[in-house]
Formats: C-alpha cells, structure tokens, sequence
C-alpha cells in the first residue's frame, strides 16, 4: 500500500509542475490578448494543448491510483486525495499535506487567469464583429445561406468602440 501512496505522491509533483506549465502558457496568452499578437497567442494555445493531454494522462493515472487505494482501504469510491492523506504512511503525509494545497492553489491561479483570457477573447471577437460591420460597404447585414444566395438584414448602426 505504501508503493500506491508513494505513486500518488510522485503523480501530484508531476501534476504540480504541469499546472505551474499551463499557468506561464496562460499569462503568456493572456499577454497575447492584450497586445493583439495572434503569432503569440497561436503558440501559446499550441502549448497549451500539449500540456492539457499531459495533464489528462496524469489525471487518469492519479484516478486509478485513488480507486485501487480506496478499494485496499475500504473507503468510499468517490474520495479526494486529499481524504486519503489521513491514511497515508507517516513518510508521506508531509509531502502530500505541502504538495495538494500548492496544487490547488495553483489550479485556482490557473482558473482566474483562464476566466480574464476568456473575457477578453470575448471582446476581441466583439471588436472583429464591429470592425466587419464598419467594412460592409452596403450597410446591410449580409448572412450567406447553404445554397451560396445572400440574405440582407436590417442595416446596422457604423460604430466601433476602441476600449479593450
């Protein structure tokens, strides 16, 4: 049982170093937005994604992990980690009591970041909008329908809001 604790252990460190990962790639995004770098802002969701499919195995490998400790422990099935540190060996319960609060504060790092990131790809793509609206030389809105005809709508008002 202590093998499972020591493996739980070192998928908590590996999850840890890939969420401090996603946090850089997310300021790096986030830093993109800002600055209207879409070179930047491609790289950093490339990266991201490559860190997310890390994060999914790892996260898999932890699930099986708790699930068999679970089971050798007699607990219920849905338990966190961290209502495991109580039944790890007393070698253990230091690294993973400093490690999964680290590990949740990051991950709350990760989720304020990812919500601003989120915000202002929202008002990029309302800036896009008005800018395409400002181009439409007919002041109609034009929507194209499956069989390739254009379908006008009711003209709209030429205004764009610079404010990011």
């Amino acid at each position: 049982m202590e093998e499972l604790f020591s493996e739980l252990t070192e998928i908590l460190k590996q999850q840890q170093t890939i969420v401090k990962k996603m946090l850089e790639i997310t300021e790096t995004q986030n830093l993109a937005l800002q600055q209207n770098d879409l070179k930047l802002l491609n790289e950093a969701v490339q990266q991201l994604n490559k860190v997310a499919v890390q994060m999914a195995g790892l996260d898999t490998q932890r699930e099986k992990i708790q699930e068999k400790l679970t089971i050798k422990l007699s607990l219920k099935a849905d338990v966190t980690a961290r209502a495991l540190i109580d039944q790890a060996p007393a070698s253990l319960v230091v690294k993973l009591k400093t490690i999964l609060p680290e590990l949740n504060g990051d991950f709350g790092k990760l989720r304020a970041v990812n919500q601003l990131n989120e915000i202002l790809t929202k008002r990029a793509m309302q800036v896009n909008t008005a800018l395409l609206n400002i181009f439409n030389p007919d002041n109609k809105a034009v929507t194209y329908q499956a069989g390739g005809g254009k379908k006008e709508g009711i003209s709209q008002l030429k205004v764009l809001n610079k404010t990011v």
